[in-house]
């Protein structure tokens, strides 16, 4: 093996334990709630941000399955019709995680204000 190959090899092997060594800072938890910034900001990270992702996974699975529905139906009118449907109700997805974002956007600058 040339000198190059055993030194790439070292450092795969060294770049595992070079950062288990490393310490990460210890978290800070704020479990308190104690207004209105703590609770709409609470609710921005439920609904504005875990929902709002979590919808946004489901409408891309949805238009990836409608697509495999509509790639496999050959034609027939009732497995495309099938397809649509599941592309309607996933555009209806979108629609409810972009307003649910909205929503959440103008009752925190409605309350903060």
């Amino acid at each position: 093996m040339k000198l190059a190959g055993k030194i790439a090899l070292l450092g795969l092997v060294a770049l595992p334990l070079i950062a288990a060594g490393q310490t990460p800072p210890a978290p800070t938890y704020n479990s308190t709630i104690t207004g209105f910034n703590s609770v709409t900001s609470f609710i921005n990270v439920i609904v504005g941000g875990w929902i709002f992702w979590l919808l946004m996974v489901f409408v891309v699975i949805f238009i990836l399955y409608a697509a495999f529905l509509y790639l496999t139906s050959g034609g027939d009118p009732e497995k495309t019709g099938k397809a649509k449907g599941v592309i309607i109700y996933a555009v209806i997805a979108l629609a409810v995680a972009l307003l649910a974002k909205a929503i959440v956007a103008i009752v925190t600058s409605a309350l903060n204000s």
